[in-house]
């Protein structure tokens, strides 16, 4: 190289050193784009969410957030980032985006890294995901946080809970529930990709990841799969969810997964689905709401009335009677594979996608009840039920002639659809059977455990079934309203 050259390659070097310095400035916030700063501390973060019942915007507010957390061990329980957990899912509910979008930014993630995507078309009938990230000083070094929240979902997936073995695709049930992870492999795919956009590794990022409900079950599989599959360090994936059904298989259960915390309540029908005797169960370290004692629960009823703008109707325990529908299920869908291939394909039917509000449905229910109107006699077969139902809860007691008539019709439904939809006939077939045996017990006074246990059972359709019909919101019920961010947050943390 002659002197000249030797020149010129030093002053190129120079130049590119000046230029490409900056980078490998950047280059230091760990792997990623962005420079590192230091962690910071909210003692009072509010953000705004919408009511499902009313779509009204409320404004919560007294959150802590504090990223020293992130320097602990995910294994370690920590309230406040549990209830800041309930936040991140609570905020996006119902076409939320602007609003996680505006939560983040306070907790200061970086806006443009902010990103979301729906599993499916149809918003709020898939699993939607908001992402966004900072990179946070450690010491000598940094890491990159990624927040991961989870919201919205199909509820039919709940009943696709696979039969067991590899199928197709996404849908692996040997060791989860299909149709979560189905939507794990959607978030696992939108995590990859994220991090490939961002210039981020799975190696110097920990995960702050929360679901409800379906999404629950979710974010609790997909927490399991990145240690698994991207061989993330566990104590670097901090999951809090709530609400959460079963999802795991019980033999797979393992203390490694003791990073994933989950919030429940015994008297919400969605914590005992699916099925334990389906072998179904939660991995992870579970915490139960405690019950209310009687002054406390004039405290809740205030606090829940002043949050919903609906009057709580009472503790009632409705864990008897959950326990004795779920009897009743394992009788007639004694395997996981049952509930497979007859409830997911018939919610699909009557639940269909461009059905909305209990008045759609109880036209599905017609129709379902009168063979598509083929059976002209049973019309009118819902609000004879309805009729026949509100006095049996009521206290009136039944009228023998009527339901006798009753049962008939919907006994001439069921022999109508056998041989045309077979899940349709079996459906009925098992109403039928329940309501019978509550039948030819209701009125005794001396019920065996069993006969009780089924009595309980088909009360608890009644009660749903009247309510439905009657075209209130769902969270207004007693029951269902147990299920709902509304419930969680008011009964766990306003005090």
């Amino acid at each position: 190289m002659t002197h000249q050259t030797k020149a010129l390659f030093n002053k190129k070097h120079i130049c590119l050193s000046v230029f490409s310095l900056p980078l490998l400035l950047l280059g230091c916030a760990g792997d990623g784009a962005l420079p590192p700063k230091e962690a910071i501390a909210n003692d009072d973060v509010s953000f705004s969410y919408r009511r499902q019942h009313d779509n009204e915007t409320k404004e919560l507010s007294s959150f802590k957030y504090d990223e020293k957390w992130f320097s602990a061990s995910s294994y370690t329980y920590n309230r406040d980032l549990e209830k800041m957990s309930l936040g991140l899912t609570m905020c996006p509910f119902s076409n939320g985006g602007d609003r996680i979008k505006s939560l983040l930014t306070t907790l200061e993630f970086e806006p443009s890294t902010f990103y979301t995507a729906n599993q499916k078309a149809e918003p709020d009938k898939s699993t939607e995901i908001a992402l966004s990230y900072k990179a946070i000083k450690e010491g000598e070094s940094s890491y990159n946080l990624i927040a991961v929240s989870l919201y919205n979902s199909d509820w039919r997936e709940n009943f696709r809970v696979g039969e067991g073995k590899k199928d197709d695709g996404d849908l692996d049930s040997i060791k989860f529930h299909a149709g979560f992870n189905y939507g794990a492999s959607f978030v696992l795919s939108e995590l990859d990709a994220y991090m490939e956009k961002n210039h981020i590794s799975y190696d110097n990022s920990k995960i702050w990841m929360a679901g409800f409900s379906a999404t629950a079950a979710i974010a609790s599989i997909a927490s399991i799969r990145l240690g698994e599959e991207k061989k993330m360090d566990r104590k670097n994936i901090f999951t809090y969810t709530f609400a959460t059904p079963n999802y795991i298989i019980k033999d797979y259960k393992d203390p490694k997964y003791d990073n994933i915390f989950s919030l429940l309540n015994e008297d919400d029908l969605v914590t005992r689905v699916p099925l334990e005797s389906w072998g179904f169960s939660r991995a992870g370290k579970e915490r139960y709401i405690d019950k209310l004692s009687e002054t406390s629960l004039e405290s809740f009823k205030t606090n829940y009335k002043a949050l919903t703008n609906i009057e709580y109707k009472g503790e009632t325990d409705y864990k008897k009677r959950l326990i004795s529908l779920e009897k009743f299920l394992v009788e007639k869908f004694d395997k996981r594979d049952s509930a497979t291939r007859e409830l997911y394909p018939l919610l699909n039917s009557i639940f269909k996608d461009d059905i909305k509000g209990e008045k759609a449905i109880i036209v599905e229910l017609r129709n379902l009840l009168s063979c598509n109107g083929k059976l002209t006699s049973n019309k009118k077969i819902i609000e004879e039920a309805k009729a026949l139902f509100e006095d049996a809860t009521s206290g009136k007691g039944i009228n023998k002639i009527k339901a006798a008539e009753l049962i008939n019709k919907v006994r001439s439904a069921a022999n109508n659809w056998r041989g045309v939809d077979d899940d349709k006939a079996n459906l009925i077939d098992n109403v039928i059977s329940l309501g019978l045996k509550a039948y030819d017990i209701y009125g005794s006074s001396s019920r065996n455990e069993e006969e009780q246990g089924y009595y309980d059972a088909f009360m608890l359709l009644l009660d749903v079934f009247k309510f439905a019909s009657s075209g209130e919101k769902a969270i207004t019920h007693p029951m269902t309203n147990q299920h709902f961010p509304d419930f969680y947050y008011t009964r766990e943390y306003v005090k």
